[in-house]
């Protein structure tokens, strides 16, 4: 879920006329979308807050009912920005008289309703097989496209096959997600369509070999003597350590699991295809 914030809209004015850009949110506004009442018990609630928002994601977490449980950043780079727009681009960043220091990360707030346990609930989700920082592009001309590497995180960590998007726009339409947006072409929602997906299974599932991967916290006592001797302190400086050997194997039978995922529905807001009632 990523809000249209203030802060993007602020962002923007710098590179387009205000009549090209959608108004934004207020928190009110987005504080009334009934998150609460759609979302499932448990749950895993994604919000991209930019920089500036984590006090309001907080406080829509807990009028929604989730409690924070990760925070995600996005640190940008400009690798493939030329260098004389580069330096065009931080002189007119300092034109936002609202920080002190330019602002290169973004924020994604992971929130959960319910209770998961990760040493219990495999069924459900997938932990430790990815990293709370993204490094990747920004993108022009204040554009507010997210890396697609979140999707990659959230699909390897939830395995869970009902996965709706809201605030979503053409480039996010995927493969077993519903996409809800403002700016979208139009709409192949079906509501029978999209629920017979579920009728055996919401989950996707694991196996004995994925089960096997899944990398575990050994107890403080165990950790030195399954460590063999003749690596001791040493292993710190091995080039691969067993753990990422492990996450690498695990993400890719993981990735094979969200094969499963199913078609990609998308639909604006307001939209109410074939009478076929709520999401």
């Amino acid at each position: 879920m990523d809000p249209p914030w203030e802060e993007y809209h602020r962002r923007a004015k710098q590179y387009f006329s205000t009549e090209k850009l959608d108004d934004p949110w207020t928190f009110e506004q987005i504080a009334e979308l009934p998150i609460d009442e759609i979302s499932d018990n448990p749950s895993f609630l994604f919000l991209w807050v930019g920089n500036e928002g984590l006090d309001e994601g907080r406080a829509l977490f807990k009028k929604w009912g989730f409690k924070r449980c990760e925070d995600i950043v996005w640190l940008k780079t400009n690798k493939t920005v030329p260098k004389d727009a580069r330096l065009a681009m931080k002189n007119s960043k300092i034109l936002d008289t609202s920080s002190t220091l330019q602002r290169v990360k973004e924020h994604c707030l992971v929130g959960l309703k319910g209770d998961i346990k990760r040493t219990s609930d495999s069924y459900f989700i997938h932990a430790n097989i990815d990293t709370d920082v993204i490094v990747d592009e920004e993108p022009p001309n204040g554009g507010t496209e997210k890396p697609k590497e979140i999707y990659q995180i959230i699909e390897r960590f939830c395995l869970g096959r009902k996965r709706l998007e809201l605030f979503g726009s053409k480039d996010n339409i995927r493969p077993g997600w519903l996409t809800v947006g403002m700016n979208l072409p139009g709409t192949n929602f079906d509501y029978n369509a999209y629920h017979s997906q579920f009728e055996t299974d919401r989950y996707l599932g694991t196996t004995n070999e994925i089960e096997n991967l899944r990398p575990k916290s050994p107890k403080s006592s165990q950790r030195e003597d399954a460590l063999p001797k003749s690596q001791g302190q040493g292993m710190m400086n091995s080039n691969v350590s067993p753990f990422m050997g492990q996450q690498s194997q695990s993400r890719s039978m993981n990735q094979q699991q969200n094969s499963l995922l199913g078609q990609q529905f998308y639909s604006p807001f307001n939209s109410n295809p074939n009478g076929g009632g709520g999401m």
